[in-house]
């Protein structure tokens, strides 16, 4: 575990209260729009969402279907070369 995931855990911990996060980006992106909408989108109501949730501790944006692409798309052209790790 490195410095940040470490002290991010401690700081979540002692927070008197409920944190919230919002999936609505995540749910959007992956759901509605399968995984294409675009950074360009995103960035356009950034700055709308912070202002009308100023209490949100995080946003969720990428979800599982980052991992997923990751593996089906970019991995897929070094398997060969990476055969030998588990």
């Amino acid at each position: 575990m490195n410095w940040v995931q470490k002290n991010s855990r401690k700081w979540i911990q002692e927070q008197p209260k409920v944190l919230f996060t919002d999936t609505t980006w995540r749910d959007a992106h992956q759901s509605l729009f399968a995984t294409r909408l675009r950074t360009a989108d995103m960035t356009r109501v950034a700055g709308r969402v912070a202002k009308g949730l100023p209490n949100l501790f995080s946003l969720e944006c990428w979800g599982g279907a980052t991992f997923d692409v990751a593996s089906s798309f970019l991995c897929m052209k070094i398997l060969g070369t990476v055969a030998h790790v588990p």
